[in-house]
């Protein structure tokens, strides 16, 4: 059984009962037409006015009754005792969020609130276990059911915004959806807080950057992507499919072409500084605005995919609007001989100096983005083992992320479906499953990102996590040696 739980719409800022504003009549009209074709069978709403005025909007277009439960009514109310101030209120109302098992002096705890809309899903469970309802409430006790049914980890993984801090109102806004299933005994989160507007698919139009080490599955992440929904640019533009990428690389080439004008040498020390400076230059930024242009008349939210953007992070950050990131996580053993058998032929793969420089790659790369993701609110976290393991459940991961950030309701089972069809287990070559021992910190930097797969929003400090002396002397020399290998022996063969 579904649940798509709305917060009011926008109300008067008044002590007691306000009413809508016209805004917020206006919002819960857009919300209505966009869930018209939802399959919508009843709607309750807490008692108060602008829960009560927001759900019968929404019937009146959906041609359904409201049913009142007070079950839905917020935790209190700035009104509910009489002469109270506002900061009177507050000063109670922010107890309630630190201490959840704290009683107010009227309504209730956070704890016992949200045991409220537990009893409301049930019920409803016990009386039609197929529909799909609509509870209109309010974002307080929104929040405190929420944190009652779910782990930290599971609403981390959904909404790292909500998990931060779930009482902000940043996240549950006024008239966004915040969709569950309950099958009479689990529940299982699909969205937090989505907003929805009149376009046919996405609320916005977003960036999708998907990066992460070579051969870390940024191909077929970018893959399932796409079969979510997002514009990858022009067919004829992206990067065909060979015998080392048989599904394809979905790689944008027009980025390439930019950044080689721009200069790959990004392992100059300088590098990264001068990519700043030229994100200030009036003819890169207006190449650069030219082509996410290009990518924007999609007119959806839009991926590009290439391990190279790794590098490139100060400038592009200065470039896109609202990005939404996409890091892919693969054990860096695992994915220094994947790039070995990539770039080298047979008879140099396995040498030891090159996969310590791969390692090396996969230690810089990661912290590059890390560095430059730190900021972003907007990011998810996906083991490539994970992902080859249980294509289903991480597809349904993903895509409930990217429903989220992108203002869509959960297309159901057969869009994550189709996404999970995208994984071809059989080309996981490499699985040894070892980590480093030799480089204690390349060792904890992969157990820090591999925890960021469960929780993103942990704090990254560069600093424990230092390349070792010479590392860029190492994979200088390394990616000499390996053009020589090839050179001699012509096109690898993986």
């Amino acid at each position: 059984m579904r649940f798509h739980f709305i917060r009011h719409g926008k109300r008067d800022r008044k002590i007691g009962d306000p009413s809508l504003t016209s805004e917020g009549r206006e919002e819960a009209e857009r919300l209505a037409r966009k869930l018209a074709s939802n399959g919508i069978a009843r709607i309750f709403s807490s008692p108060l006015a602008r829960t009560r005025e927001t759900a019968e909007i929404i019937a009146t277009i959906l041609n359904l009754d409201v049913t009142e439960d007070s079950r839905l009514r917020e935790r209190m109310n700035w009104g509910d005792i009489e002469g109270q101030s506002f900061d009177e209120f507050m000063a109670q109302w922010e107890r309630c969020n630190r201490e959840r098992d704290y009683q107010p002096r009227v309504g209730d705890s956070s704890i016992e609130a949200g045991r409220r809309i537990e009893a409301f899903v049930s019920d409803c469970y016990l009386q039609s276990s197929k529909d799909t309802v609509i509870g209109v409430t309010h974002g307080g006790v929104l929040a405190d059911f929420l944190l009652n049914v779910f782990s930290s980890e599971e609403l981390s993984r959904i909404s790292p915004k909500f998990c931060n801090d779930p009482y902000s109102g940043e996240v549950v806004r006024e008239c966004s959806v915040t969709t569950i299933a309950y099958d009479g005994n689990q529940y299982r989160l699909d969205a937090v807080g989505t907003i929805l507007n009149d376009m046919n698919s996405v609320a916005q139009v977003r960036p999708i950057i998907v990066i992460g080490p070579e051969r870390s599955g940024t191909s077929v992440v970018a893959e399932m992507i796409l079969t979510w929904g997002a514009y990858p640019g022009e067919l004829e533009s992206l990067r065909k499919a060979d015998v080392q990428n048989p599904r394809g690389y979905f790689e944008y080439l027009p980025i390439w072409d930019f950044l080689v004008d721009m200069g790959v040498n990004w392992w100059d020390p300088g590098f990264q500084e001068r990519l700043s400076e030229k994100a200030s230059d009036p003819h890169h930024r207006q190449r650069a605005a030219e082509l996410v242009a290009q990518m924007e008349k999609g007119g959806r939210s839009w991926v590009w995919k290439d391990p190279a953007l790794s590098f490139f992070l100060p400038f592009w950050n200065r470039i896109w609007k609202d990005p939404i990131y996409v890091v892919c996580v693969r054990n860096p053993s695992d994915t220094a001989r994947s790039w070995a058998k990539f770039t080298l032929p047979s008879d140099a793969r396995d040498k030891d100096p090159f996969i310590q420089a791969n390692l090396l790659r996969w230690h810089y790369i990661m912290l590059l983005i890390l560095s430059n993701t730190e900021d972003g609110e907007s990011k998810i976290f996906l083991s490539y083992e994970k992902l080859m393991k249980d294509p289903a459940d991480e597809a349904r991961k993903l895509a409930m992320f990217l429903n989220a950030e992108c203002g869509m309701i959960d297309s159901g089972s057969l869009s994550t479906s189709a996404m999970a069809g995208a994984v071809d287990p059989q080309l996981w070559h490499n699985r040894s499953g070892a980590t480093p021992e030799a480089n204690l910190h390349l060792k904890n930097l992969y157990g820090f990102v591999a925890g960021k797969t469960v929780i993103p929003s942990e704090p990254f400090r560069p600093e424990d996590f230092p390349l070792p002396p010479g590392w860029r002397d190492t994979v200088v020399t390394s990616e000499r040696q390996a053009r020589i290998y090839r050179d001699k022996s012509g096109p690898t063969n993986t």
